[in-house]
């Protein structure tokens, strides 16, 4: 006969189960929209960074539209990177986004060692009058439609 210690060790084992499965599948369901992304070429700055974005990655959900954004570096960063992955949310009507999360690579086109992160603080970005930040900005609106 099982006893109450031997049911709740094998309930706790099995939730243990359950969280690991749910963390699997939602990596699996992640890292290949950023891993396998088919990147398109939106325009540079005046720097010499090239932004892309992944179309296939274009949602729109409640007046907003959520999308994957690369940026190749032409030098590196003050943190040594040479490029970025960014999951951002937009806004339409009033050209501004913010970052949800990000990638930071060692190396250009999002190659190399990549380290992850989610800003603390997400406040909108409002991108200047004729930037690239409005042109990727317009661009997944536009194909948003």
């Amino acid at each position: 006969m099982q006893t109450v210690e031997d049911w709740t060790c094998k309930l706790l084992q099995g939730n243990k189960r359950m969280i690991k499965q749910r963390i699997f599948f939602i990596l699996l369901f992640l890292i290949p929209v950023v891993t396998y992304a088919e990147w398109t070429k939106i325009g540079k700055t005046s720097e010499g960074d090239t932004f892309y974005i992944d179309f296939k990655t274009i949602k729109k959900n409640n007046g907003y539209v959520y999308y994957w954004k690369m940026t190749d570096y032409l030098k590196p960063s003050k943190f040594g990177d040479m490029s970025s992955k960014m999951y951002e949310q937009a806004e339409c009507s009033y050209p501004r986004y913010k970052f949800l999360s990000g990638i930071f690579y060692n190396e250009s086109m999002g190659k190399g060692t990549g380290d992850s992160s989610i800003p603390k603080d997400q406040n909108w970005i409002y991108p200047p009058p004729e930037s690239i930040g409005v042109e990727v900005i317009k661009t997944v609106c536009d194909y948003a439609k």
